[in-house]
């Protein structure tokens, strides 16, 4: 991309004023560039006032690859419509591009979302910054413009990547919420807000006198009092002369005289509004291009139009809405369905070509409802967010039959696709007793039901589910989604999962008809293929809720199998992982499995699975003892979500607590251990937060026993609390094998045996994971009793731990186990505690190397600390040395691996420490050292 040049932007006139702005603009971008991150500049101005004047002076003082956009009044209800330069540009990116063009361009499927757009578009940015954008017009832009560039902000800001926004507008609510929205996260250095004045009498002279040196300074103070202190009008007063007109009829004269050609053309792009080619404006005049460049030329001669880049557009903003306003009504119909019908045949199913043809279509006072027809079923619809569906519905509610009303049927649809269910519910029940059959009727009722489950309103959900059933007209399809929406709304919102057993199994019992009837579920036609998904769906929440874990798996995988929308896909897979792990405390069988949804999920940009996933891996890799890596994913999952909202099944809360747990084995127990306490009081409800909790009292039980006990009794009471009302069986037992555990370690034996023995009565049958954690709290109940006695149960402990995959909880109860055989042999013990120390250097788990140290120092061994760390290097480290070693920076690094740079620095930490180098120069030339840790030392 070229830097910024001044022909950009039409400069007739010399620069005079704003001095301070102009210092203040190119000052805040500067001071980010020096500072690696984003920044935004947002000048606000009457028109006329020099917006674009302003921006035309600062922007090549900054040298930068830059970006304009442009806001034009007829296409804000066209979503991304001023985006689209950015956009494509982006998508050029060499590793990212080609997702957001397939996004933009090529994907059909029912998974396009806005939030999948921005997101691509962040990970593209990060390998294109630094990169300048410049908004003209910002008053004009649609809201997903504005939308986008707020959140490619926030996200710079968050990931320290150099984006820098400069916006013009005129005074308007959309450039006042898109400010203030800034100011909620960049700093006062990083944002300016300027507001532009009338020039005053001196500058207002100066100005008129460059413009026209042949005038005295008291002809020139007379144009700047007529034309109030505006350059646009002072220029036009200056150089038109002083025949005592307005500045109006003076713009007005200019186009009063030509031919009528160029009046044609002007009249075009008056109406247009935005820039048209050269060959564009051939095909709707129907015109020769020497025509088009006659006209075009007489059009510049008189300041009303500037020819640029083979494009045509109207001078100034002033210059047009003067005009718009001398044209009659008829003319101004006429030539917007010319322009109507002119987008509409070479639309395709492009939804902003579709959208521009249906705002002229309206502008012209055309039937609009088949265009519409054809908008709201682009493959891009959901695009259009609300103001796009908002026109939708209201072109639908003017014509209530035909059309109209399968317009109104798509317009529902689109208000479920995104979310909004309110609306949704509103127009399936307005076309419901409208439509001709039964079944219709029964598949808009549906949709209100399934709009109510959104709302989480079971009583109407069941009300139009009933309604729904009564006007069935025996259709095997509709029949099993009225089953699974009630299953849905008995289980999930009403917590009557007895009850939901039967819809369930009726809808099992149709869907396997279904594919018998046909064969085999993969020779299902569409319809029943995703009837029969349903039904699967509805199985697999019944399974999940027994914690039937095998017909978790096996379910998951008969819905990956049929799965068009890989969401459906990857939603089941997460739903298998989720059992394995929480119900089963087995991640090894887990890891396959979330590895590739995760690694489908980054393919597809799919944030909010991605976000999911990587949490879960996370917990995979620290359970099973790649700590480093496992904590380093939880921060990466952290910073996604805080970027795109947090997935359905973990809130942000507990996303962040989680990191922090993983990162107290990384040597500063103390800090993770203090970040879980912070966000308890930020979760919302028992569920979460009892989890947080356990995850608090239980490392204050292992690190600080004596210090933290009144602390962790605290905890615990409230922990109780917290599992009785959020009424979850799993949480609450859960619970009991925490608290037992923690109980042993305060010597509160009574209280954990009672635990135990609670736990026992209830599970007569635990499950793999379960059984090391409640052996491990036996063992420690035993080793208070009798040290030499509890031996073989930690020893039974340890070998659990190791069938489950449960490594860091091995180390653990190795841990404990060494401590114990110190109390009856003190060199056993030490040798012991020295194993243990050496097995948690290797693991990464640094400051459970420390506790082991420490019991050593206690026995009386004199204990050495190495300089290095000694850690090998992960395989993501590997990766990251190896750009270090050819000279790469941060921002360089995390482009090229697609992570934040917060995750880099980390890592960069985390090698520096383990390779005892002092800098990254020493750093490169260990390099060797590094192909050491690879050979030897790599975990994968």
């Amino acid at each position: 991309m070229p830097p910024y040049s001044s022909r950009m932007f039409r400069i007739s006139r010399p620069f005079v004023g704003r001095e301070r702005e102009l210092d203040a603009l190119v000052g805040v971008i500067s001071h980010a560039l020096e500072r690696g991150g984003p920044a935004a500049a947002v000048v606000i101005a009457e028109p006329g006032l020099g917006k674009t004047r302003l921006l035309a002076e600062a922007l090549p003082r900054l040298e930068l690859p830059a970006l304009q956009l442009q806001g034009y009044e007829p296409a804000q209800e066209i979503p991304l419509g001023a985006a689209g330069t950015l956009l494509r540009e982006l998508a050029r990116a060499p590793r990212a591009g080609g997702r957001l063009d397939a996004l933009l361009f090529g994907e059909t499927g029912p998974g396009l979302e806005t939030l999948r757009v921005f997101e691509a578009a962040f990970r593209c940015l990060k390998e294109s910054a630094p990169l300048l954008v410049v908004l003209d017009d910002l008053q004009w832009a649609d809201s997903e413009t504005l939308a986008l560039l707020h959140y490619l902000l926030r996200a710079a800001r968050q990931s320290n990547t150099p984006l820098l926004v400069v916006c013009a507008s005129r005074p308007a609510a959309a450039a006042e919420t898109f400010t203030t929205g800034l100011g909620g996260f960049l700093s006062s250095e990083c944002l300016a807000e300027l507001r532009l004045a009338p020039l005053d009498r001196e500058e207002g002279i100066e100005l008129a006198m460059r413009l026209a040196p042949q005038l005295t300074r008291e002809q020139a103070e007379a144009f700047w009092r007529k034309a109030q202190g505006s350059p646009f009008w002072l220029e036009a007063l200056a150089v038109e002369g002083g025949d005592g007109a307005s500045a109006t009829r003076l713009i007005r004269g200019r186009y009063a005289s030509l031919d009528g050609e160029a009046t044609r053309l002007f009249a075009l792009l008056v109406v247009a509004a935005q820039p048209l080619t050269s060959t564009e404006v051939a095909e709707l005049l129907e015109w020769d291009s020497d025509r088009v460049e006659r006209a075009g030329l007489a059009l510049a001669n008189r300041g009303l139009a500037v020819l640029q880049g083979g494009s045509l557009r109207t001078a100034h903003d002033l210059i047009r809405e003067t005009a718009e306003r001398e044209l009659s009504g008829t003319e101004r119909r006429r030539l917007h369905a010319r322009l109507a019908g002119w987008f509409e045949a070479g639309a395709g199913d492009e939804l902003e070509t579709l959208s521009q043809a249906l705002a002229h279509r309206r502008a012209a006072g055309l039937a609009a409802v088949e265009l519409a027809l054809r908008v709201a079923r682009s493959p891009r619809r959901r695009l259009l967010g609300l103001e796009g569906l908002a026109m939708l519905g209201g072109i639908a509610e003017e014509a209530l039959d035909g059309d109209g009303l399968v317009l109104r049927q798509e317009v529902a649809a689109l208000a479920e696709e995104l979310g909004e269910w309110r609306l949704a519910v509103a127009h399936w029940a307005a076309v419901a007793d409208r439509l001709p059959s039964p079944n219709e009727r029964a598949r808009a009722l549906l949709g209100a039901a399934r709009a109510e489950c959104g709302l989480e309103q079971p009583v109407e959900a069941h009300a139009f589910l009933a309604r729904g059933r009564a006007a069935c007209d025996g259709d095997p399809l509709l029949e099993i989604e009225l089953d699974v929406r009630e299953a849905q709304v008995l289980r999930w919102l009403e917590d009557r999962n007895e009850e939901a057993e039967l819809p369930t199994l009726r809808a099992a019992a149709a869907g396997r008809l279904l594919v018998e009837a046909a064969g085999g579920s993969d020779r299902l036609a569409e319809p029943a293929r995703r009837a029969y998904q349903m039904a699967l769906r509805a199985q697999l929440d019944s399974a999940i809720h027994a914690e039937a874990t095998a017909e978790v798996a096996r379910i998951a995988d008969e819905i990956g199998a049929i799965a068009r929308d890989p969401v459906e896909a990857l939603t089941a897979a997460l739903d298998a992982t989720f059992v394995l792990m929480l119900f089963d405390g087995l991640p090894l069988p887990a890891e396959p499995r979330i590895r590739q949804v995760l690694e489908e999920s980054r393919r597809l940009v799919l944030p909010s699975i991605e976000a999911e996933a990587l949490m879960w891996l996370s917990e995979v890799l620290f359970d099973t003892g790649r700590l480093a890596d496992g904590a380093a994913l939880a921060w990466e999952a952290v910073e996604l979500a805080e970027r795109v909202g947090a997935p359905d099944r973990i809130p942000l809360a507990q996303m962040r607590a989680g990191a922090h747990y993983r990162s107290v084995s990384r040597g500063e127990w103390q800090r993770g251990v203090a970040g879980i306490a912070e966000q308890i009081p930020l979760c919302l409800g028992p569920h979460t937060r009892l989890d947080l909790r356990m995850a608090y009292f239980s490392l204050l039980a292992r690190f600080a026993p004596e210090k933290a006990a009144a602390e962790v009794r605290a905890q615990i009471a409230a922990t109780a609390e917290d599992a009785e009302v959020a009424g979850c069986e799993r949480c609450r037992w859960e619970s009991v094998l925490v608290t037992a555990e923690a109980r042993a370690r305060l010597g509160d034996l009574e209280a954990a045996r009672t635990a135990l023995e609670q736990w026992d009565t209830a599970h007569p049958e635990p499950r793999p994971g379960q059984t090391a954690w409640r052996a491990h709290a036996e063992a420690l109940i035993a080793a208070r009793i009798d040290a030499a006695g509890s031996l073989t149960l930690f020893e039974q402990a340890a070998e659990l731990a190791e069938r489950a995959g449960q490594r860091h909880t091995k180390l653990w109860i190795e841990l404990d186990r060494a401590a114990a055989v110190a109390a009856v042999d003190r060199t056993n013990g030490v040798q012991a505690l020295r194993a243990v120390a050496r097995e948690a250097e290797a693991m990464g788990a640094l400051t459970e190397r420390q506790l082991a140290v420490q019991k050593l120092r206690e026995l009386g061994v004199r204990t050495w600390q190495r300089r290095g760390g000694g850690d090998p290097l992960t395989s993501r480290e590997l990766e990251v040395v190896r750009l270090v070693a050819d000279g790469a920076s941060n921002p360089e690094i995390a482009a090229s691996l697609f992570l934040s740079r917060k995750t880099v620095e980390r890592h960069v930490s985390n090698i520096l420490r383990k390779l005892d180098a002092r800098n990254r120069i020493e750093l490169a030339s260990r390099l060797s050292r590094v192909g050491a840790a690879e050979d030897g030392g790599a975990r994968r």
